[in-house]
């Protein structure tokens, strides 16, 4: 199987080389090649005098055609993978709109309707919090005991869990491009909405409260509420359960092995990958809705009290979080009967998913 030696970050999959924890994909830039060789480029400053000798450009050299519409969304096409993931956060993220709640909540919301709101434990003295983090810890502690036994996992899944939802799902990198670049957007969004979570409701790392967690692992310099790893690979998990119409355990059991290995790391609060969890979903139903224009429950009915646009959680941060994959809370979810519809550019890229499924 040649060019996946080793599967360090599936390095040798042409135009994957490297993509860093689902946000920025360097190699999804992709494509660029020889030309990027500093010999080839050496060469090409003598190889253009040389063939052009003697030639003037006349107005029929040029082959032009008439632009697109302004914005189209078939111009998408014509771009690297990058320039479509940037261009298409962008998108999305138009309308999104970040709240404090409550004194110790905070959420975000299209216009006027919640997508997901999460709240801290309920503590406000030294006292009350050196309880609920002290439990938590113990569960982290606890954890640890499986470090022996998922050290590859743990270093996998640095960059993420799209390895182990391909496998769910029998994907193939050239054949599925356009589901991976879907799953790549559902990841990315999640990714830049969760680090606001985290700058509002900043809570320590688990390792920043003593000394005997000793992670194998750098521990990430932001905070620990919410997990991003259990943010992103849940709304990946869900955008591509939707897409495919299959496979949705497998998938969401990999988005929980994911976020459950970063607290056998040491870095995580089992109450972190809960509140993820719920931001997760709640995104993934979010941007299956911005996709198709349908419910996000099963991109197939129109958004309707029954089957809403989106299920909107509300989860806070209790000491007693465990995570487990049968149990953990994913919060109160909240329906709405509104609905702001299909983003047009984000559409493109679904329906390019969806041709390459058939």
């Amino acid at each position: 199987m040649s060019g996946n030696t080793g599967w360090t970050g599936w390095t040798g999959w042409t135009g994957w080389t490297g993509w860093t924890g689902w946000t920025g994909w360097t190699g999804w830039t992709g494509g660029v090649g020889p030309a990027a060789d500093p010999g080839v480029a050496q060469a090409m400053l003598t190889y253009r005098p040389g063939v052009n000798a003697g030639r003037v450009l006349v107005p029929g050299d040029l082959t032009v055609v008439v632009p697109p519409a302004p914005d189209d969304a078939a111009a998408l096409a014509q771009w690297s993978a990058a320039v479509r993931r940037n261009t298409l956060l962008v998108d999305l993220l138009q309308g999104l709109a970040f709240t404090r709640v409550d004194g110790d909540g905070f959420r975000v919301a299209h216009g006027a309707l919640v997508v997901a709101t999460l709240r801290r434990p309920q503590a406000n003295t030294q006292s009350q919090w050196r309880d609920v983090l002290f439990e938590q810890v113990r569960r982290v502690d606890d954890w640890a005991r499986e470090r022996p036994t998922r050290g590859a996992e743990i270093l996998t899944q640095l960059d993420g869990a799209l390895p182990f939802m391909m496998s769910a799902a029998g994907l193939q990198p050239n054949r599925h491009r356009a589901v991976l670049e879907l799953v790549d957007l559902a990841s990315g969004l999640a990714s830049l909405v969760c680090q606001r979570f985290k700058h509002a409701l900043n809570l320590p790392r688990p390792g920043m409260l003593g000394s005997l967690l000793l992670p194998p692992i750098p521990t990430p310099e932001h905070s620990s509420y919410p997990s991003g790893h259990a943010t992103e690979s849940f709304a990946a998990a869900w955008v591509l359960a939707r897409l495919l119409g299959r496979h949705e355990e497998s998938l969401l059991r990999a988005a929980h092995r994911v976020a459950e290995n970063r607290t056998v790391a040491g870095l995580h609060y089992p109450m972190d990958s809960e509140a993820g969890r719920a931001l997760g979903l709640s995104l993934g139903e979010y941007i299956v809705h911005r996709c198709t224009g349908c419910s996000g429950l099963d991109a197939l009915s129109a958004p309707a009290p029954a089957s809403p646009p989106w299920l909107a959680r509300d989860y806070r941060g209790v000491a007693h979080a465990a995570f487990d994959f049968a149990t953990a809370s994913a919060g109160d979810p909240v329906a709405s009967d509104q609905a702001p519809g299909r983003a047009e550019l984000a559409g493109w890229l679904w329906d390019r998913a969806h041709e390459a499924l058939a």
